[in-house]
């Protein structure tokens, strides 16, 4: 059972959240919402918004960088951009690790292409990128978004974080995403993610996961859930795993889903009272 559910927002924006608090409200859901900022102002601007939701029980920046810098945070991000994260500090944050956001639309072919050009390509910053996280953990509790790929390729390119005993206010999220390649590849990529996901728990106890696409994202035309029926099986998954808090994408997504309320309904039986 879950002791908490969240969801992200990249494009805070398009939600309404007043619909949001209403049907948090009829549903008895409480959750968290992590936003996408540019900086801690922009961050601000929703936590004031937010502050009399009573049922958005946490809240939490996500830290993103302009397009052209990246988008996420990895290895080959610049010691510029890396040097954002501080203003964040002493904020609840998720911080993506991921390789900087190329500059074409989606496709399966094109990520692949892409996967195989970063295997050439050394990180520059990676040890910068984990001091700073380091640093700001000391001051914020952090959600480290990851991949479920092999550890040592994410290491050599600067996409994974170490997470020590004593790095008490770090949780690993492992991006459990069914969605992203289409229909077809959904069944593939749900026993690629059984697989990691078994080898990431043998190692590590603070582990979330992520669950989605809801609605597409950032490259505007990543698959999505056909129906409320997988995204259940997703959560059913995660669940029978042992995770304890779920991340869910997004909430801007559920929103524009015909019906909201049965995705609500969706996640309240494995949410423990």
């Amino acid at each position: 059972m879950f002791k908490l559910v969240v969801f992200w927002s990249e494009f805070p924006r398009e939600v309404d959240w007043q619909k949001v608090n209403l049907l948090l409200e009829k549903s008895g859901l409480d959750i968290g919402v992590y936003i996408a900022s540019k900086s801690k102002k922009e961050f601000r601007f929703y936590e004031k918004i937010l502050r009399g939701a009573g049922h958005i029980i946490e809240l939490g920046a996500w830290p993103v960088i302009p397009k052209e810098e990246g988008y996420w945070f990895s290895g080959f991000s610049s010691k510029r951009s890396i040097g954002r994260l501080r203003e964040f500090e002493g904020l609840n944050i998720k911080l993506d690790l991921e390789p900087p956001i190329p500059p074409w639309t989606y496709s399966n072919v094109k990520l692949i292409a892409y996967g195989l050009k970063l295997l050439l390509k050394r990180p520059k910053n990676t040890e910068y990128l984990l001091n700073e996280i380091k640093r700001l953990s000391s001051k914020s509790k952090i959600v480290i978004n990851e991949f479920p790929f092999p550890e040592g390729f994410l290491r050599r390119k600067g996409l994974y974080f170490d997470i020590e005993e004593t790095d008490r206010n770090i949780t690993k999220n492992v991006m459990m995403y069914t969605t992203y390649a289409g229909e077809f590849l959904r069944p593939f990529i749900k026993l690629m993610n059984r697989f990691f996901l078994n080898r990431i728990l043998s190692k590590k106890k603070n582990v979330a996961c992520s669950v989605g696409l809801i609605g597409p994202g950032i490259f505007e035309n990543e698959g999505v859930y056909k129906n409320v029926s997988q995204f259940k099986e997703d959560l059913e998954f995660i669940s029978s795993m042992g995770i304890q808090k779920v991340f869910i994408y997004s909430i801007e997504s559920l929103m524009k889903r015909k019906e909201p309320e049965k995705w609500v309904r969706a996640i309240k039986p494995f949410v423990s009272k």
